[in-house]
């Protein structure tokens, strides 16, 4: 796919985006005052020699997108007088990641892992574990010589599979992320452990303008990442290759960084059968399940047409009650609804559930719950008790499949 530049200039500031040009471009006169086409030709041309620059002007479309403002802020926290300019509100978020790849490069590559590791999150390319009963798990990742013989036996690992590409050098660093994870998965604050293994240079495609195409060699990266929560105990792997390699690299991050005697148990792998949202599903509940009642109150939908946006359909509360989604689309469509019409795909359904009052509270609560195509849910957001309660219901439902164990991930 092709790197548009011409469409990140306009949401850059361009003072921030001609410091990145001075410091890392040849000398160049590019028109900030003319044409976005100008703009970008211009840089293309000063920065046609330097790879990392222009991975670092794609990467600033992907850290928007994958935790933005939130992830970028992580930054401030490792060093206060970055502050100002990750966390500038009157930048965009691809200001503030351009402005951070120019003052310090070394934390933006820390970024970006983050933030690929948060695209991958719910994917075919992630599974998750939790770990067993310990008072406190600490993760190793300041002892230099457990992370180096982790590197080494990555390194090796990595080199016997099949469906990792041949590389070259590889380095092994952590990250700590001082904010939670809450537009994710996660509430509480994590370590990442990020794998890098060179891979040969690739040409990638770069749009100036309408007409003018043209091509780049960029750096590639095989990356893993490893991230854990310790107060959760829980370990997630984002890793191309296939099950055996997030197997692999998890057992080592386990014996190498973790407790003695530590063990990892896989969570049920598992994906959102969309199917059962065509028509509206009837909720089979229970005396004793604990939820009141049910709806859908969200559907997010691609259109049949490959160049069409998303589409949400949202209903709000009636006279203060959750309110079903279907009956009023069909009244707002004028009975042609898109919900379940051919070629609509469900990329996203929101249900709302109440539950019931409890012996604390002696009130009834309703927690919104959502699923995100392929695998991605907000269960792990909620409390462990509703967590439990929703996951029941949806195994009974038929929401939730097993998944075989191959991956057939892309980009």
């Amino acid at each position: 796919m092709a790197f548009e530049l011409r469409k990140l200039v306009p949401k850059v500031d361009h003072a921030v985006l001609a410091d990145f040009v001075s410091k890392y471009g040849a000398p160049a006169d590019v028109p900030w005052s003319g044409e976005t086409t100008q703009i970008a030709a211009t840089i293309q041309s000063a920065l046609d020699a330097q790879p990392w620059a222009w991975s670092a002007l794609t990467y600033c479309e992907l850290i928007p997108a994958h935790g933005g403002r939130e992830l970028l802020r992580t930054a401030g926290h490792y060093n206060s007088k970055l502050m100002n300019g990750v966390d500038n509100p009157e930048w965009t978020d691809e200001t503030c990641s351009i402005w951070l790849a120019t003052h310090d490069p070394s934390l933006f590559d820390h970024i970006v892992s983050a933030a690929h590791a948060l695209k991958g999150l719910g994917t075919k390319s992630w599974e998750a574990f939790t770990v067993d009963g310990l008072i406190d798990l600490a993760v190793a990742v300041d002892d230099e010589e457990r992370m180096s013989r982790f590197r080494d036996e990555a390194r090796e690992f990595l080199h016997r599979q099949t469906r990792v590409p041949a590389f070259g050098k590889l380095v092994v660093d952590s990250y700590r992320h001082r904010t939670s994870r809450s537009h994710t998965h996660s509430l509480h604050p994590w370590i990442q452990v990020n794998v890098y293994a060179e891979l040969s240079p690739e040409a990638r495609e770069v749009v100036t303008s309408p007409n003018t195409v043209g091509a780049v060699q960029l750096p590639r990266t095989y990356r893993a990442s490893i991230l854990c929560e310790p107060e959760k105990r829980t370990i997630e792997v984002v890793a191309k290759g296939g099950q055996p390699v997030r197997d692999g690299l998890v057992a080592l991050f386990c014996k190498h960084l973790l407790p003695p005697d530590v063990s990892a148990q896989k969570l049920v792998s598992r994906c959102i059968d969309f199917s059962l949202f065509r028509k509206e599903p009837d909720f089979e509940l229970h005396t004793d399940d604990g939820v009141s009642s049910v709806v859908v109150d969200e559907v997010r939908l691609l259109p049949p047409s490959a160049e069409a946006g998303l589409v949400t359909i949202e209903r709000k509360r009636k006279h203060g009650k959750p309110a079903s989604v279907y009956q009023s689309a069909e009244e707002w469509f004028g009975g042609q609804s898109p919900i379940g019409r051919a070629g609509w795909e469900f990329v996203g359904v929101r249900l709302r559930l109440t539950f019931k009052a409890d012996e604390v509270t002696h009130k009834q609560r309703v927690r919104t719950i959502e699923l995100r195509s392929p695998r991605g849910t907000s269960l792990r957001e909620k409390s462990d008790a509703d967590h439990a309660v929703a996951e029941k219901l949806f195994r009974r439902w038929g929401i939730f499949l097993e998944e075989d164990a191959g991956d057939d991930e892309s980009d």
